[in-house]
């Protein structure tokens, strides 16, 4: 009695080799084998080839000569056509009655290194697998790539995407099924299950049924992946006079009546993790090119200039100018963003619209700032393959008032257990960040404080430089301290004039208040150039953009003396004319003593402070790098698992509205105090119920935050989240009319799902374009006549 148990050795293996004419391709399929048949010598392997080609005499003398130059190999001829299946059991049939295990290998494939010694390896990986395939070029969902997204021409290109691809998953995964181009069978599936079904005919379908007997059984099947064998494709069945498409299609049916689990058991395997997974990996790699996919998340990046798009700015500039060659390089971006941050400017960026994105996948995503949604976090995760995030810092988590609109530890916490790597602009932000969130400590990180040579900051020197004020940089949020300066300073110095950058426009005594993000690149520039003095009171940040700016136009400077701040200045070989305060108390005298300078000065030429060539330079390698890593794949199933969890968590937090939120009555007011009909209402974290209009005349008779959050009530049957909210919101201050969002929102995934069928929306999008013509018709016309 042979015994199926790796570990006593006592495995016995046939190769079963059906064969129909095409004697090229055949020669190549056993020649593969011949060559790594030692891989598999403590099995005893023998070669079984039947010939299903009667009257093929070239086809005959083409195995005879095969088998007189290898020992172990048997020939069998069949006096009539019996057909792949019927061949096939003739072949296993002299298996099970030699207590010997077989694999099935059709004609057309060619077996490579450690194909055979890995598919044994996994089909006895566990005493339930009872048969195992190894990954090919073209098998169904053996297949990797999956879905074939470019054609393969030969053998060894298709080798070598394979191992791109599968040098990170596991040694083998169970799934519903397996492929019969190449298929181990344990002896022990035939001696309790029988021979394949030969009523499935020329083939297909049947080693499923055979699969699905054994399952019900408790044998699985499983995919070796790290065995490969390339697969022609149907070369033999191209011979055959038969209707190949209604064959399959009736094989199908039949199985599918046979095996009522068997689509189903197909479908949840597709839905799986592991499966999702494979999908990214295969569809984010262009083979064609040498040139890696990589895309920078820009959808938060609005038409204003702050830290965080001036940082993404010079990057995705740097990384278009010294890296195209090596990737193809794009970005998710509004159009409108884009032309402001004129990124339009470098012809190898390719822009993808923050709504309307397609099915194109990626090697790399980028976010370049922190995810404050779910939605942030699922852009690039359901985009690419491997997904870095930039931690700029770490101030919305800290500041409570911040945090309680953001689930932030949820959010960074899923990244910092699920990235790919984390990138971060200070040494600073990257202790903050670890120290708040241990398990990215597990994660590669790319810690560089941003450039700090001055040339890389230095304005058009043409500007005039008469200063008439003291620059008070920051921004809306408290801990920038721009406004509790400037209250302080105004007061402190009567005769002195003051620009602010703060929460909004205003004036007040000695003190002018600019809405931050809202000034435009060259007027800043002039605040630059006419400051007597900058002054830097935030309390905390990442990097100081507004410190090397002011450096750079050679101004005196008064900074907080925060961990930044000194973790910049300590780039430079001489700093004069920067005067650091500990506390608000501190601010008035340093003031006062900074007015007793001319100006700044540092030496930037040291080691230690550089371009952002050099910072990108270091960047694309660190992209590169992580997708050598050997958990790459084990970390994308992990947070599509993770990710999946946390989708439906808001999801049922958006779906768990207390009945009290609904009022009985059909008509009710809404938010704006307008009266909406029917049910459904939402209440926000404020307490606001926002309801669903009944048309989009009365969506549109809403404004700013109401319109939106009565749009996606009505569209989405969920509140907006914070990214939606904040880009709808600028794209409505900045002219987008309001119809437009509507329909972005309808024609979005998410709203052609929920499928809403809003009344008057047609006649909306109509009178749009007839006002849209009739402007470019005016425009038009004014053109001419001047």
């Amino acid at each position: 009695m042979h015994s199926n148990n790796m570990s006593d050795g006592a495995v016995s293996i046939d190769i079963i080799v059906p064969v129909y004419k095409n004697a090229e391709v055949t020669v190549r399929c056993l020649n593969s084998l011949a060559d790594n048949m030692h891989e598999i010598a403590e099995c005893n392997p023998r070669i079984i080839i039947i010939n299903d080609s009667p009257g093929e005499q070239g086809l005959a003398n083409v195995l005879e000569g095969f088998a007189r130059r290898n020992a172990q190999v048997t020939i069998l001829s069949n006096d009539r056509n019996l057909g792949f299946v019927g061949t096939t059991n003739r072949g296993l049939a002299i298996a099970s009655n030699d207590g010997r295990d077989a694999i099935l290998v059709n004609s057309d494939t060619v077996t490579f290194r450690d194909t055979l010694r890995n598919l044994v390896d996994a089909a006895y990986a566990d005493p339930q697998i009872g048969f195992a395939s190894p990954r090919s070029n073209k098998a169904s969902f053996c297949s990797l790539p999956l879905g074939q997204p470019e054609a393969v021409t030969t053998p060894e290109e298709a080798y070598r995407q394979w191992r791109l691809l599968s040098r990170s998953m596991p040694a083998f995964h169970f799934a519903p099924t397996a492929v019969g181009f190449y298929l181990y069978i344990k002896q022990s599936i035939i001696a309790n299950c029988g021979l394949l079904d030969e009523s499935f005919g020329v083939g297909y379908e049947e080693e499923n049924d055979l699969i699905l007997r054994a399952n019900k059984l408790g044998y699985r099947a499983v995919l070796a992946n790290n065995a490969f064998a390339y697969h022609e494709g149907s070369a033999s069945f191209d011979l055959l006079d038969v209707n190949l498409l209604d064959h399959r299609a009736a094989n199908l049916q039949r199985i599918s009546e046979r095996h009522r689990e068997f689509l189903p058991l197909v479908r949840r395997y597709e839905q799986s993790a592991h499966f999702q997974a494979e999908t990214l990996l295969s569809s984010s790699f262009s083979f064609a090119s040498n040139r890696l996919k990589i895309v920078f998340d820009l959808s938060s990046v609005g038409p204003s200039i702050d830290g965080t798009s001036e940082m993404s700015v010079a990057i995705i500039g740097a990384f278009c100018d010294r890296h195209a060659g090596s990737f193809d390089i794009n970005v998710i971006c509004s159009e409108k963003s884009f032309a402001f941050h004129q990124l339009d400017r470098h012809k190898v960026l390719r822009r993808r619209e923050p709504e309307f994105r397609d099915d194109e996948k990626f090697s790399i995503g980028v976010r370049l700032s922190q995810p404050f949604s779910v939605n942030a976090l699922k852009t690039i995760e359901d985009m690419s393959a491997v997904n870095i995030y930039g931690m700029l810092d770490t101030i919305a988590d800290d500041c409570g008032y911040l945090s309680i609109t953001h689930q932030l530890e949820t959010l960074w916490g899923h990244a910092s257990r699920h990235a790919n790597g984390l990138f971060f602009n200070s040494r600073f932000s990257e202790r903050a960040f670890l120290t708040r969130y241990p398990s990215s400590r597990n994660l590669p990180r790319y810690v560089r404080l941003l450039p700090t040579k001055l040339r890389n900051y230095q304005a058009d020197g043409s500007m005039p430089h008469s200063a008439d004020h003291v620059l008070i940089l920051g921004n809306q949020f408290a801990h920038k301290a721009s406004e509790s300066a400037a209250a302080m300073l105004g007061t402190a110095f009567p005769n002195l004039s003051f620009v602010v950058m703060g929460r909004k426009n205003g004036l007040s005594g000695n003190v002018r208040t600019f809405q931050s993000g809202t000034v435009a690149l060259q007027n800043m520039g002039l605040f630059y150039a006419r400051a007597r003095i900058v002054v830097l009171p935030s309390h905390v940040e990442g990097f100081g953009f507004g410190l090397v700016h002011a450096l750079a136009a050679r101004k005196v400077v008064v900074a907080r003396d925060i961990p930044v701040t000194r973790e910049i200045l300590a780039t430079y070989g001489q700093v004069s004319g920067v005067f650091l305060f500990a506390n608000d108390k501190q601010l008035i005298e340093s003031v006062r003593m900074a007015m007793q300078a001319a100006r700044s000065f540092v030496d930037d030429s040291g080691s230690l402070s550089e371009t952002w060539n050099d910072w990108v330079d270091g960047f694309a390698t660190f992209c590169s790098s992580l997708l050598e890593q050997s958990d790459l794949f084990d970390r994308i199933v992990g947070r599509i698992r993770s990710g999946e969890l946390l989708r439906k968590a808001e999801l049922a937090d958006l779906m768990r509205v207390p009945a009290s939120t609904i009022a009985p009555t059909k008509e009710r007011p809404g938010s704006d105090g307008k009266v909406r009909h029917g049910g459904g209402g939402i209440k926000d974290t404020e307490g606001r119920e926002w309801l669903p209009a009944r048309g989009v005349g009365e969506l549109l008779a809403l404004d700013g935050d109401a319109f939106i959050h009565c749009a996606y009530v009505t569209i989405l049957k969920r509140l907006p989240d914070s990214d939606g909210l904040i880009n709808y919101l600028v794209e409505l201050h900045s002219g987008v009319p309001k119809v437009e969002i509507v329909s972005r929102l309808l024609n979005s995934p998410e709203g052609r799902s929920v499928g809403v069928s809003l009344q008057g929306y047609k006649s909306a999008m109509l009178r749009n374009r007839i006002v849209s013509l009739l402007r470019s018709a005016s425009k038009a016309a004014s053109r001419s006549q001047n």
